[in-house]
């Protein structure tokens, strides 16, 4: 039972590790950072954005998959598949949101860059060669740059500050 325990300590321990090292790359790439943010979607709904992050080239939606294992997929599949030890599993092709949570974050950035990438945690991996707008976590900095204090993007603060309001909803 001991060792038992010691092992899902350990596991729970290294998932709760790597999300640390994700959120530590998210923040090293921005200014500013915002998580869980409902925006509404210009039909009189809201979409979800797990993350939006400000950075001195614009805005970045980060739709973020914590998937264990070997992960297959590309922009023309519907389904995409994970394979983990003995167990298979499909999910629906994350690209097709990605596009219509940055769709709904350029309707009230109109004149702000705006782009964004599925970050998957370093828990899984592509063999077979990753998708364009897919990034690993530990990918993010080289992709998107260290964010420089001196080069605050202040043409995009009133932007920014919308979806600050949208967090405070």
């Amino acid at each position: 039972i001991v060792s038992a325990v010691i092992a899902i300590g350990l596991r729970f321990w290294f998932i709760s590790a790597e999300r640390r090292a994700l959120r530590r790359a998210i923040k090293s790439v921005s200014h500013e950072v915002l998580y869980d943010l409902s925006v509404p979607d210009g039909m009189d709904g809201f979409i979800h954005i797990d993350c939006l992050v400000l950075t001195s080239n614009g805005l970045v939606v980060l739709d973020i998959r914590d998937i264990a294992g070997v992960i297959f997929g590309g922009a023309m599949m519907q389904e995409w598949v994970a394979m983990h030890k003995n167990r298979r599993d499909s999910f629906r092709n994350p690209l097709e949101t990605l596009h219509d949570r940055v769709g709904s974050v350029r309707v009230h950035a109109t004149a702000v860059p705006v782009k964004g990438y599925i970050v998957f945690t370093n828990r899984g991996r592509f063999e077979k060669g990753m998708p364009a707008e897919t990034l690993m976590a530990n990918e993010l900095v080289s992709e998107l740059g260290v964010a420089d204090a001196n080069d605050y993007p202040q043409a995009f603060d009133a932007a920014w500050r919308k979806f600050i309001d949208f967090k405070e909803d």
